[in-house]
């Protein structure tokens, strides 16, 4: 089966779906993968009925993957969020895979905004200090919920301020030698380091969205973030491990006086 095929024949799945699920026809257009991503397939699409348009985005699990995450986890993250910070309106989840054969789920589309590339110089322009305070006031509102009133309580139990730093490197320990295919004396040796000093207890415990950092969230080229994206790493635990990745120079567009291409130093 070619591309144009495949798409033709999720096409139809998703239709059979929604009309189901909404108990209108649903008719779709504009089906087209969007490029880019390690955990899942992602695909924007139209959904028309006789009433209305709905732009969509389906996020579909991979017959294989860069990183294993529970896309569960992903949608009770935009649940919890969606109205406090700008995140896409999630819509269903389907675990068993059901008419589209992976596990999927639908979240309603953001149209309008940019993503930085990860390694573009100046990405914001004249609007990085507005982009720059938008960010971390975002990330201050997701630190400031209380993870175990939220839905993604369902997925997590409340980890010990103490160790909570010892949960996430067991998780990034295991990943890193179940996946390296030859001795990684560097890694291995930057582990112990970790673990011989570790961090001070967390202050408070908080949902970590995981990825957070420049590109990994959209802008209306007018100083706005309009939606955070790419929480497929998210967990509860240290705050502070979003604002370390955030402030980490990987991500500050070839300008050590910027932080994440925004703040200035």
């Amino acid at each position: 089966m070619n591309a144009i095929e495949a798409s033709d024949s999720l096409g139809r799945r998703l239709e059979q779906f929604l009309s189901s699920r909404w108990g209108n026809d649903v008719r779709i257009q504009n089906l087209a993968r969007i490029p880019g991503g390690a955990s899942r397939e992602t695909y924007r699409f139209d959904a028309e009925t006789k009433a209305r348009v709905d732009g969509l985005i389906l996020r579909r699990d991979p017959v294989g993957s860069l990183i294993d995450t529970d896309r569960a986890v992903e949608f009770l993250a935009y649940q919890s969020f969606h109205g406090t910070v700008p995140v896409p309106e999630p819509i269903v989840l389907e675990l068993d895979g059901g008419p589209l054969q992976r596990p999927f789920f639908i979240m309603r589309r953001i149209d309008g905004g940019f993503a930085a590339r990860p390694f573009e110089q100046d990405p914001y322009g004249a609007h990085a200090p507005a982009i720059g305070e938008a960010l971390f006031s975002h990330l201050g509102r997701i630190a400031r919920r209380d993870p175990a009133e939220l839905p993604l309580a369902q997925c997590f139990e409340m980890p010990d301020a103490a160790s909570c730093w010892r949960a996430v490197l067991d998780y990034w320990e295991a990943i890193i030698l179940r996946d390296e295919r030859h001795p990684q004396p560097i890694v291995r040796a930057a582990l112990r380091r970790l673990r011989r000093n570790p961090p001070r207890p967390a202050a408070k415990i908080a949902v970590v969205h995981g990825d957070y950092r420049s590109s990994n969230f959209l802008h209306d080229g007018a100083g706005h973030i309009v939606g955070i994206l790419d929480w497929e790493m998210v967990h509860v635990g240290d705050p502070l491990e979003d604002l370390a990745w955030c402030c980490d120079p990987l991500w500050n567009h070839f300008d050590p006086s910027r932080v994440a291409g925004d703040i200035r130093g």
